[in-house]
Order: structure tokens, then C-alpha cells, then sequence
């Protein structure tokens, strides 16, 4: 708070009780707390708390599946890769939809790779399945983008970072 303070000029006493009173929404409703399971004041105060961590177990446990659009070679670690058969039957982005929604949460931590080639999906006919295809590719496309530019943003981020903390650089 005192980041808010001292490093802004308020030139009348409302923007400086308005400033105070943003941060402390902030600090209540949107900055995730260690000690409170990373979970805000105010989840914990309305008993959303349990709620909360059963809706991020289950995302935990369903990100395992990827689209992976890239040639790519399996991991030490025992990664498996589920391949259409078929791509002009079943793209692979139309395998991966159809895959990434199922779940896994009650299996725990255990290799999910066998269930998911348990698992029946449905195959469009081949027109539609090439539909989808065209559709998604925009989509997919972007995601590599704000990949990519998440990557230099890092850089960026990572070179300039001490520099700032240094004083060298000011804002």
C-alpha cells in the first residue's frame, strides 16, 4: 500500500481515499494470499474456498491433454502422444477437442494415457471433420502466436526487470 502512497501525487483528499479504496478492493477481492491457499479474503470469507480448490483440481488433472501441432518425440518421463489414425477423417485438433474435455479427475494421478484411448468419440463425416479443421487453424495459429510473443515479452521482462529495481532505469 504504501507502493500506492508514495510513489503517486494527490492533489486533493478524495483521489487519495480513492486510490486507498481501489487497493484495498484489490486487495480483498482480486490478490491471491499464500496463506490462505491462494484463495482471496474474500472467497474465504463467503465459504467459497472448498469450492474453489475442487474447480482448480479439476483443471489441474484435465491439463494434461495438449495440442501439441509440431512433430514431437516422447518424453523420458513417459509422455504418450494419442495420434489420429485417419487425419483426413479425424484432424488432429478435431482428436484433441474431442478428447480435451473429458474427465480425468477421478482417476487421481494415475497414467491417464489408458483411459483416453478408452474413451469413444464421435467422428463427423470427413466434409465437416475438414470444416472444423480450416476453422480451428486461425485459432490455433494465434495461440503459437501469443506464444511466441509471450516468450519475448519474457525476455524482455527478465532483462529490463533489474534494470528497474537497480534504479537505472526509471518509469
Amino acid at each position: 500500500m504504501k507502493n500506492v502512497i508514495k510513489l503517486n501525487h494527490y492533489f486533493c483528499p478524495s483521489e487519495l481515499e480513492n486510490a486507498i479504496n481501489g487497493w484495498v478492493k484489490y486487495y480483498n477481492e482480486r490478490r491471491f494470499h499464500e496463506s490462505l491457499d491462494n484463495l482471496t479474503p474474500k472467497d474465504v470469507y463467503l465459504g467459497q474456498g472448498e469450492k474453489i480448490k475442487k474447480i482448480r483440481e479439476i483443471i489441474k488433472q484435465n491439463s494434461i491433454n495438449k495440442y501439441v501441432p509440431f512433430p514431437f518425440a516422447k518424453g523420458a518421463d513417459g509422455t504418450q502422444l494419442i495420434m489420429s489414425s485417419n487425419l483426413n477423417l479425424i484432424p488432429q485438433c478435431l482428436l484433441f477437442s474431442s478428447l480435451v474435455n473429458i474427465d480425468l479427475s477421478s482417476y487421481s494421478y494415475a497414467r491417464h494415457f489408458k483411459y483416453l484411448k478408452e474413451e469413444e468419440i464421435l467422428v463427423p463425416p470427413a466434409l465437416i471433420a475438414s470444416i472444423f479443421k480450416n476453422y480451428v487453424a486461425k485459432w490455433y495459429e494465434k495461440i503459437q502466436q501469443n506464444r511466441e510473443c509471450l516468450l519475448l515479452l519474457t525476455e524482455v521482462r527478465d532483462h529490463l526487470l533489474p534494470k528497474l529495481m537497480s534504479g537505472e532505469i526509471t518509469v
